[in-house]
């Protein structure tokens, strides 16, 4: 197996809300982010709830996200510390939501996707030790 490029977080950006979208486990996308005088493109994956269900991850959890060599393999690991935060969509600053498995988005302002991609549960897979698998499809 090729090498996987793991990101490491950077600082927390602004919120954004994502619908729900039946039939999806994963959506990957970009966003615009920061302030109006400092805008910059954000990754964003949101994770929906039967997915964080089946995985068994909860809002909070810390997850770390991996690229193939090529960019087109992503890897996302559930970490005991140290990744990212599975963070509540819809606004919940106040924590409600944490340990729930309601729609979750993982953030990094350290990548950008080159395509948008609507990723369903038959489209990703979990390795043995846990890892998720998906592969993005060809940019147009």
């Amino acid at each position: 197996m090729s090498t996987i490029n793991w990101i490491q977080p950077g600082p927390a950006a602004g919120r954004r809300t994502s619908g729900s979208k039946d039939g999806l486990a994963f959506l990957v996308r970009n966003y615009k982010s920061g302030t109006p005088a400092k805008r910059e493109n954000q990754g964003v994956i949101t994770v929906y709830p039967a997915t964080m269900k089946t995985l068994r991850w909860q809002i909070g959890d810390r997850v770390m996200i991996g690229f193939s060599p090529d960019r087109r393999d992503v890897f996302i690991k559930r970490v005991p510390v140290g990744g990212y935060a599975l963070s509540a969509l819809g606004g919940d600053k106040g924590g409600k939501k944490k340990g729930s498995f309601c729609s979750a988005s993982i953030k990094t302002n350290k990548t950008q996707f080159a395509v948008t991609a609507e990723i369903k549960p038959t489209d990703y897979i979990v390795m043995d030790d846990g890892t998720v698998m998906f592969s993005l499809p060809e940019a147009a």
